[in-house]
């Protein structure tokens, strides 16, 4: 139920971006939520809805780097990484890290990014996900920034073997789905 709440409210969002502008859109899903929030707090009891305090700061992070106003989305990130530890549902360290990172290349605080950007890369916890290649691509430029080519270099190296592995896991998934379904219209044909 509550992660459903949470899911409907973003295909929400996500339609009232696609007919409006992303400033405009945002602002009205972050007030509504917050509406929501505080008919939580006057009706419900707080607890119904697990980590409030993470996704707020989620989304205030989202909101002010939108807004352009980066050091506040900044103070967010901040934030949320003393939560981590307090979570309830498991929440992938290595998505707040890269944010973390994000946020501080856009303030232009480098040495920073480069920090928060190692350690998403540490905390990768399945080598097979999809997108960890951007986790590397990003301390790859940031390390280009600073002028540490061959820092850089190494992480693309990295780069380019995390994006071929994703391509060769989701290759393999591809091919065992044709080869199920294959199967299975062999035994329908078969039984008919």
């Amino acid at each position: 139920m509550r992660k459903n709440f949470f899911q409907n409210f973003l295909k929400l969002g996500w339609i009232i971006c696609k007919h409006g502008s992303k400033t405009h859109c945002l602002t009205g899903v972050v007030e509504k939520f917050l509406e929501f929030v505080a008919r939580k707090l006057l009706f419900q009891s707080f607890q119904s809805v697990p980590d409030i305090d993470f996704t707020i700061l989620n989304m205030q992070s989202v909101y002010y780097d939108i807004q352009g106003e980066h050091e506040k989305s900044l103070q967010c990130e901040k934030d949320m990484i003393g939560l981590l530890p307090l979570q309830k549902e498991k929440v992938e360290n290595f998505r707040t890290y890269y944010s973390m990172s994000d946020r501080y290349k856009s303030v232009n605080k480098l040495d920073s990014a480069m920090y928060y950007g190692l350690q998403a890369i540490a905390s990768i916890f399945d080598s097979g996900y999809r997108l960890n290649y951007l986790l590397y691509k990003n301390v790859a430029d940031i390390s280009a920034a600073q002028e540490n080519y061959k820092l850089a270099d190494s992480l693309r190296q990295k780069m380019f073997e995390a994006y071929e592995h994703s391509v060769d896991e989701q290759t393999n998934t591809k091919i065992l789905e044709l080869e199920k379904r294959y199967d299975l219209a062999k035994a329908e044909n078969k039984a008919l």
